[in-house]
């Protein structure tokens, strides 16, 4: 571990006071021995773990991507080869499958709430904005019991209550921050909907954007195909036909680089390439964000559902 982060934390010195020239003059922490062990266990052990390595890049490709690191390895610093790496595992094309050297010296989680609900009455809008399929308890775990936000199913059982007081006539979903997260909790919100409310496709309405991602994806084609729920905003970011993951990863016997790739791919609609389209297509309004105004929350509060 010590190695590792004196290889992340020096790369990030370098980068931010002398640029990415500099990277050949620095100090090698683990010598070429190291290094290749720790790219041929990448490539064995993504090809034996990853549900479909070479959907989206070819394997003569790949693999000429990687003998060629191993063969520049000599000649490469730590942090190259860390920046190398990085490069060829998102080649594959798959957000799901990454390195992420910060982890290791980064707590996981920022202070924000990724989940809460409001009811704006003078609008008859209920809004639930979900940035995040986790819960509190996971990216909070380390606070005080006093200072910990609530825990998702709280919020939940709390907007159940809220939803079945019918005192709205729009319920708002907003994903457009949200880049997926814990297939259980996304499960939660779609049963939620199902069977423990007498929500109805037309009073739900969901906003989507570039950052919509993974699970979100899932939640926006599941409500608008089958309960007919509205999509407001922008083309998903994410794919409908998606790799899922649950956080599976392999630590570089050498290095200690954590590698994170999914589990299984899930197919909702064979064949198709792309994300959710929106039915009503509503960017962000230069003026209106001047103004503090949200474009795609005024297009619902003011579209009439007898349009539909």
């Amino acid at each position: 571990m010590k190695k590792i982060l004196c290889i992340i934390v020096f790369s990030l010195t370098i980068f931010l006071l002398s640029g990415c020239n500099s990277l050949l003059t620095e100090k090698r922490v683990l010598n070429n021995e190291k290094w290749i062990e720790d790219i041929k266990y990448l490539d064995a052990n993504l090809r034996k773990e990853h549900p479909n390595i070479f959907k989206y890049v070819e394997e003569d490709k790949w693999n000429q991507s990687i003998e060629s690191l191993i063969a520049d390895i000599p000649k490469l610093s730590d942090s190259s080869i860390i920046l190398k790496t990085s490069q060829i595992i998102a080649s594959l094309g798959d957000g799901h499958t990454f390195i992420n050297p910060l982890d290791l010296i980064t707590p996981f989680g920022q202070e924000h709430e990724v989940y809460w609900y409001k009811n704006f009455e003078e609008d008859e809008i209920l809004y639930f904005r979900l940035n995040k399929f986790t819960t509190n308890f996971h990216l909070f775990k380390d606070k005080k019991p006093d200072k910990k936000p609530p825990d998702f199913r709280e919020v939940q059982k709390s907007l159940i209550s809220e939803i079945n007081k019918h005192n709205y006539s729009k319920f708002i979903i907003d994903l457009r921050e949200n880049r997926g997260g814990d297939v259980n909790i996304l499960n939660a919100v779609v049963d939620m909907i199902k069977f423990q409310t007498d929500l109805k496709g037309e009073d739900i309405y969901i906003l989507t954007g570039k950052e919509s991602a993974s699970a979100s994806v899932t939640l926006a084609w599941k409500l608008q195909g089958t309960l007919g729920s509205t999509v407001v905003g922008e083309t998903t970011g994410g794919n409908v036909n998606l790799f899922t993951t649950c956080n599976q990863s392999l630590q570089l016997p050498n290095s200690n680089l954590n590698i994170y790739y999914p589990f299984k791919e899930s197919i909702y609609k064979k064949g198709y390439i792309g994300g959710v389209n929106p039915d009503f297509e509503v960017r962000q309004n230069y003026s209106d964000y001047l103004n503090g105004i949200d474009t795609c929350y005024e297009f619902v509060k003011n579209v009439n559902n007898n349009y539909f």
